[in-house]
């Protein structure tokens, strides 16, 4: 295989019948999903669409997120997936970035594309909808698009094309849209099912939704293998009971999200009494994951391995760490009992460098640059971007191209990477550098605490900053007396927060990670309550 849609005609041919895509009541076999995608596609061409174009993909959680994916791609398009939940502004600035004039969505979409309308300048070719809108350049509903030929175009692109472009959260700055191509995406899709040993017997629960990172597994490395996704609705995406009904109804073999989620299943003390025998792997990331909490997951789901993924969405993924039992079992977190985010995985290559780009000695900390065959071709239409973005390595006699992550680790002993923290969540506060990542892990590790977000937050009366932490706590009778305690035999001084706060839910970006920009700004429009 060369191309990404290659994987559902593979797909189709060898397990007809099986299940590719369900959510709700909803669900496509293989063959359906290929019939649906080659007729998406024939509508595509109809409508003016060429290989190399850009069309957004605008719709919820939903099956037809599937056939969308592949649709795009087998006429050569990109895929461009766009946050249903993000204001009508920032969409139209995704679009006109992109040079998008052809949106494929759903009639749930209805009034939020009647919003787009409105806020864009360019007219735009809508399918998906059931009823016209004023403005629209053209318009086909999912019922139109099934009456079309279901010949496969047999439109083709050089594997180094590009495939998708995803946008980032923006949790940290501005969105920047990450360009892969076919040979990343099936890279990706390749080096996952292999180190998960994922078959066409899995079944993946797929929480994130379609524009984020961590959705590749179940719309890329699914396909790829022949396994059946099932996409968690949005209703369900922050209640408990429902996930935990999910893992048994729809046998699921595979579990793949933040932390947040797995949290919230285990607070609810469902998943004792659900029927969790088929669930055979989870995995998280995207954030970490206390050792307490991972514990009581094990002990809860003891036929089942935990592995933490670690990757920015501009490699995919690019390391593992499959946590051992012994580690699972132990009673007491210890500083040396940290989660790694493990090794690289095959194809890949890290380096750790200091400010000078110099490589440094195992055991100290530096930056981590990838060069892998998962890696982005670059950010779309950003060249500034770019050059910050690649390191290329001379020193061997076939130069490597590597992307600078920004995150901070050290290697260990035994050959794996521990995570410091971010390059610009390091602070200096009186002098000292403080590693705010490591101050939410420590805090995060009292038996008391589901969550932690920590910030700085400037004091201008005092011409200072100050650490200001917002816990989530799981046990009622938790203080902010208790945690300043705990952090105080946990932390340095000077990384003891100045504030601590008590919280029912940190603000979440849309794929489920902590908005620490907006957990600042809060913080900061409350600053006079706040005591060092």
């Amino acid at each position: 295989m060369e191309l990404l849609p290659e994987m559902l005609d593979e797909a189709a041919r060898e397990y007809p019948q099986r299940l590719a895509f369900q959510c709700e009541a909803q669900s496509l076999t293989y063959a359906e999903l290929r019939c649906a995608a080659n007729q998406l596609a024939q509508c595509l061409l109809a409508n003016g669409i060429r290989p190399g174009d850009r069309v957004a993909i605008y719709m919820p959680r939903c099956v037809e997120t599937a056939i969308a994916v592949y649709g795009v791609l087998k006429c050569g398009a990109v895929f461009v997936p766009i946050d249903a939940n993000a204001p009508a502004s920032g969409v139209a600035g995704v679009l006109k970035h992109c040079q998008i004039s052809t949106i494929v969505t759903h009639p749930a979409m209805t009034r939020l594309v009647r919003r787009l309308i409105g806020a864009t300048e360019t007219a735009l070719s809508v399918i998906g909808l059931d009823s016209d809108l004023p403005g629209l350049a053209k318009r086909l509903s999912w019922h139109d698009a099934g009456q079309a030929s279901d010949a496969d175009p047999g439109e083709r692109v050089s594997p180094t094309d590009p495939a998708y472009i995803i946008h980032t959260s923006g949790s940290t700055g501005a969105p920047k849209g990450i360009v892969h191509s076919h040979n990343s995406g099936l890279a990706y899709a390749r080096l996952s099912a292999q180190t998960y040993n994922i078959t066409a017997r899995d079944v993946i629960g797929s929480h994130a939704p379609l524009h984020t990172d961590m959705s590749t597994l179940g719309y890329l490395t699914a396909p790829y293998v022949g396994a059946g996704t099932v996409i968690v609705p949005e209703s369900h995406t922050r209640l408990p009971a429902s996930l935990c009904a999910m893992l048994a109804t729809h046998a699921i073999t595979i579990w793949y999200s933040v932390p947040l989620a797995l949290v919230q299943m285990l607070s609810s003390g469902l998943l004792a009494t659900t029927d969790t025998s088929r669930l055979r792997w989870i995995l998280y990331g995207g954030e970490a994951f206390s050792l307490s909490h991972l514990r009581q997951l094990a002990a809860e789901l003891p036929g089942t391995r935990i592995s933490n993924v670690y990757g920015p969405a501009e490699v995919n993924q690019c390391t593992y760490y499959h946590l051992p039992p012994e580690l699972l079992a132990a009673q007491t977190p210890t500083t040396a009992d940290s989660v790694p985010i493990g090794q690289v995985w095959p194809e890949t290559h890290a380096l750790v460098v200091d400010e000078s780009d110099q490589p440094v000695a195992a055991g100290q900390t530096g930056e981590l640059l990838i060069a892998s065959t998962t890696r982005m071709t670059g950010y779309w239409r950003r060249p500034d971007l770019n050059e910050k973005a690649f390191f290329i390595d001379e020193s061997e006699s076939s130069p490597r191209t590597y992307y600078r992550t920004g995150d901070l680790v050290r290697l260990r002993e035994d050959g794996l990477y521990m995570l410091v923290g971010r390059k610009d969540r390091q602070v200096k506060i009186r002098g000292f550098r403080i590693e705010l990542d490591s101050v939410e892990q420590a805090m995060a590790e009292h038996d008391g605490v589901s969550e932690v977000g920590v910030c700085t937050v400037y004091l201008e009366r005092e011409n200072t900053s100050v650490l200001a932490a917002a816990v989530i706590a799981s046990d009622p009778g938790l203080t902010a007396e208790h945690l300043y305690e705990h952090a105080r035999a946990a932390l340095p001084a000077a990384a003891v927060p100045g504030s601590i706060v008590l919280v029912k839910e940190l603000p979440r970006t849309t794929s489920g990670k902590i908005d620490r920009r907006q957990l600042q700004q809060h913080f900061e429009s409350n600053m006079g309550h706040l005591a060092q």
